[in-house]
């Protein structure tokens, strides 16, 4: 038979951790909804604007390119450095917060 103390240890243990789960996701979004990170080309013809969300939010160019091919070989090239520029930024971030909070590092 399980002893009613112990179940109620370990009943608030668990609450303890759920808490500390709640508190981590508020904070992840938090991090999500404040991050933004703006991005050149190498050229610089181009300026991309991204949030934590892995959104992109503007796409401005700053020196007019007149070939297709080009043009879309620099977009291409500066969304993915934009989305490995804000991942690092992110997980940086959220390294912060686990720190912060004694949770181990959960590989974000």
């Amino acid at each position: 038979m399980v002893k009613p103390f112990l179940f109620y240890s370990f009943f608030m243990e668990s609450l303890e951790k759920i808490e500390k789960i709640k508190a981590f996701q508020d904070q992840v979004r938090k991090i999500q909804e404040s991050l933004t990170d703006t991005v050149l080309s190498e050229g610089g013809e181009l300026q991309v604007v991204m949030n934590g969300n892995i959104q992109l939010l503007e796409v401005k160019w700053l020196v007019p390119v007149s070939d297709v091919g080009k043009q879309t070989q620099i977009l291409i090239k500066t969304i993915n450095h934009a989305i490995l520029s804000i991942n690092l930024r992110l997980k940086q971030s959220m390294q912060q917060v686990t720190q912060s909070m004694n949770l181990p590092n959960i590989g974000v």
